[in-house]
């Protein structure tokens, strides 16, 4: 298959965007992984005005589960990216999906619960920090929707 220039720097700026969602992904599982260490002492620095509930403390652990196993599923299909899997980038077209969601509702939780007044850096670093992610899903989706769908014979 013959590429264009165009072809080759778009799937290296994609490289480079997976690059940072698996430095990312890995730096999320460090925290996570952390913060199930100790729950109790880490709420603190994402409470809310009126303190975390007993209930509030086991969701959160819950959901830092269930977001560690993301990231690891996440390293893993950054993994088949960069040994040029067949479906790598569709894979991690649902995967940047799933840690949308997940990211939404962080988002979500912390504004209805007031946390981030608390610890706007904090908020900021996790805000900012997902947004070449979003870059990343906008290209995967052109690139599945160009290649991978099209040598499926599905019709777009």
């Amino acid at each position: 298959m013959i590429q264009t220039r165009y072809d080759q720097l778009w799937h290296r700026w994609l490289t480079y965007l997976v690059g940072w969602f698996a430095c990312f992904q890995l730096g999320h599982l460090i925290v996570l992984l952390v913060f199930l260490t100790d729950p109790i002492r880490y709420t603190k620095l994402f409470q809310p005005p009126e303190g975390w509930t007993t209930q509030g403390i086991d969701f959160l652990i819950g959901w830092s589960v269930a977001d560690a196993s993301l990231a690891v599923i996440s390293l893993l299909a950054v993994l088949s990216w960069f040994r040029d899997a067949k479906h790598a980038a569709l894979l991690l077209f649902v995967i940047i999906n799933l840690t949308f969601y997940s990211a939404l509702l962080f988002l979500s939780i912390n504004i209805r619960l007031g946390t981030f007044a608390n610890s706007p850096l904090l908020s900021a670093l996790a805000t900012l920090g997902y947004l070449p992610v979003l870059f990343l899903g906008y290209g995967l989706f052109q690139h599945t929707r160009t290649s991978e769908v099209q040598q499926c014979n599905f019709r777009v």
